[in-house]
């Protein structure tokens, strides 16, 4: 039976034929694709949310999640922010130590208001160079928002925080 395959020349299969026709079509394709030159794209910054750096100093409000004390007390004032191992253009200005208030039901079914008995939250305040395009501040490599979460990092403590206000200061 395999005698019985169709032999061109007497001599080549043509299945062996259309094999190599089909491997040179995928060398020629590849290769086309290989030397065509790729067009480079051009963007326009000023088409981007981040592209134009109008670099501004601001101080960043944030509070942080409920903490335990001792951590709290970590946060030092005059402290580098820190990104990637890196420090970025901004400090720690002041910290205040408040109650982390919290609701619950008494046996009574009544609800009851009060400081939890040992989580603090943390008022930080910090100054930083951040780039701005409205509406968007970049802190480092971060794009930052009022009332968006914020991790908070400097050599000592790593905080995760949520940003309270964004306040611009005037030259």
């Amino acid at each position: 039976m395999v005698d019985k395959v169709k032999k061109v020349f007497g001599k080549i299969h043509v299945l062996d034929i259309i094999f190599v026709v089909l491997l040179i079509v995928v060398v020629i394709v590849v290769g086309m694709k290989l030397s065509i030159p790729r067009e480079e794209t051009i963007v326009n910054s000023t088409d981007i949310g981040l592209g134009n750096k109008d670099k501004q100093v601001v101080n960043i409000t944030m509070i942080t999640e409920p903490y335990e004390i001792t951590l709290l007390n970590e946060i030092d004032i005059a402290a580098k922010l820190v990104e990637n191992k890196d420090y970025i253009d901004g400090e720690v200005l002041s910290v205040e130590i408040v109650d982390h208030v919290v609701t619950k039901v008494d046996n009574n079914g009544d609800k009851v208001t009060k400081a939890h008995p040992y989580l603090k939250k943390a008022i930080v305040v910090a100054k930083a160079t951040v780039s701005y395009k409205e509406p968007i501040y970049k802190l480092g490599t971060l794009g930052i928002t009022e009332n968006k979460e914020y991790h908070l990092n400097t050599n000592k403590v790593k905080l995760t925080t949520i940003i309270t206000e964004i306040a611009r200061i005037e030259d």
